[in-house]
């Protein structure tokens, strides 16, 4: 168990762990994931308040992890809180004009592993709505907090601490101390990543693509945050990453997943072209996954996905260990799953 004052934190599920919840040995992650996603849905909506919403930060980019956690949200929001969208946009496109004329109307930003000075063009994004709607209601999703460069750690403090309407989720406690010495005005909660809301999907996509799981899935990173050198690989393993565009199209054509889009009757999570791109993305992990005997990887939400599916999956840390935060925050005494850290 993480060793942490439980008063200390405000946290949105139990004081204790999840993983010291009461149930059957196995099955402990579609447990504790649905008890921290009901949670975190219980404290949203006490929050919005039935208000409409304003969902920034769709990812223009082919990063599958993130599109999973955008249609989690879209979960959370239109199916469990039936709450109405008016407005959604990449950062690129955002109409912040047309945000202004929306009164009374919650902005979220989508959460990821971005915030931080990794990533400063998400960052300098999230700094830019606090700067333009100093009144509204604002709320950063389940985000990993990473700042290699003190000062611009301060710079980020400047910029948000003065608005009293922000609520941060951190997605592990190390993001949850790092936000919290930055002294902001911000209510700060610990939340579980929103990918998790997909859970009651994963069984009939998985149903759709049953076969013999046959080959190992190694799902590395090719990035900076690649920490994998030296990993053995077998020669009859899958070896992918997922980051570009047609990076899964060898798994089923785009016209076979969009068909099963139809099938299975999921369009209604998506409300606009650019959106189908997520579902499409989605369905395709799944259906490698489905292939996978056991995954190893150092992408989270490989590791979230081959929980949610049932695979044992090695874990491995990134550079700067979000993954092993995450982990021991929620995951790593799951039978499933191996990890290994730095540390």
């Amino acid at each position: 168990m993480t060793n942490f004052d439980a008063e200390k934190f405000p946290k949105i599920v139990d004081t204790r762990s999840l993983r010291d919840l009461n149930y059957p040995k196995g099955k402990a992650d579609a447990v504790s994931a649905t008890h921290a996603i009901a949670e975190l849905t219980s404290l949203l909506s006490q929050i919005i308040r039935g208000r409409r919403c304003v969902l920034l930060d769709w990812p223009n980019y082919a990063n599958i992890g993130d599109h999973l956690i955008w249609l989690g949200q879209k979960i959370i929001f239109r199916k469990f809180l039936n709450l109405e969208i008016t407005y959604q946009s990449n950062y690129l496109e955002t109409d912040f004009d047309r945000i202004a004329q929306l009164d009374d109307t919650v902005i979220l930003c989508s959460g990821g592993g971005n915030f931080g000075d990794l990533y400063i063009h998400h960052q300098k994004f999230r700094e830019d709505i606090v700067c333009r709607f100093p009144n509204r209601e604002i709320i950063f999703l389940p985000q990993t907090v990473y700042y290699l460069d003190s000062r611009r750690a301060w710079m980020s403090s400047s910029a948000l601490k003065a608005h009293r309407n922000l609520t941060i989720f951190t997605r592990d406690l190390a993001s949850y101390e790092t936000l919290s010495s930055m002294k902001l005005k911000a209510q700060i909660y610990l939340g579980i990543d929103s990918a998790f809301a997909l859970q009651g999907l994963i069984p009939r996509l998985a149903h759709r693509f049953s076969t013999d799981r046959k080959r190992p899935l190694y799902l590395l990173r090719q990035d900076r945050e690649s920490n994998s050198v030296g990993i053995e690989r077998p020669a009859d393993a899958l070896l992918v990453d997922w980051v570009a565009e047609d990076s899964l199209d060898w798994v089923m054509s785009e016209e076979a997943t969009v068909s099963v889009i139809d099938e299975l009757q999921l369009q209604d999570l998506i409300d606009t072209d650019w959106e189908l791109r997520s579902l499409i993305h989605f369905v395709r992990a799944i259906c490698l996954f489905a292939q996978a005997s056991y995954v190893i990887t150092d992408r989270l939400h490989a590791h979230i996905l081959a929980l949610m599916m049932g695979i044992d999956n090695e874990v491995y840390d990134n550079t700067y260990g979000k993954i092993g935060a995450f982990a021991k925050t929620w995951t790593d005494d799951d039978p499933l799953v191996t990890l290994h850290t730095a540390s």
